[in-house]
């Protein structure tokens, strides 16, 4: 977006704990969490049901990952384990 403005009047929040608080502050209030976050916090906030909606996910790691953490990548890379993904 070049930097351009989102949306007039957003609200930027740095956690999605604190977007769930954000949402529960103001009336017709709008985010977009995960189902499982808002599960742990019920009663918060109202979780409306839409079609599916998918991204991608990524993994970090600072630097080189260890010879361990590169076994669960490259495991992710594998059909095997893309059965477990939709």
């Amino acid at each position: 977006m070049k930097k351009a403005e989102y949306v007039k009047g957003v609200r930027k929040v740095k956690t999605t704990r604190d977007e769930v608080k954000l949402v529960q502050r103001f009336k017709g209030g709008i985010g977009a969490v995960s189902e499982g976050f808002v599960s742990l916090n019920p009663g918060k906030v109202k979780v409306i049901k839409t079609k599916r909606i998918s991204r991608p996910l990524s993994f970090i790691t600072k630097g080189d990952p260890d010879p361990e953490v590169q076994k669960v990548i490259d495991f992710l890379h594998t059909e095997e384990a893309k059965k477990h993904f939709k």
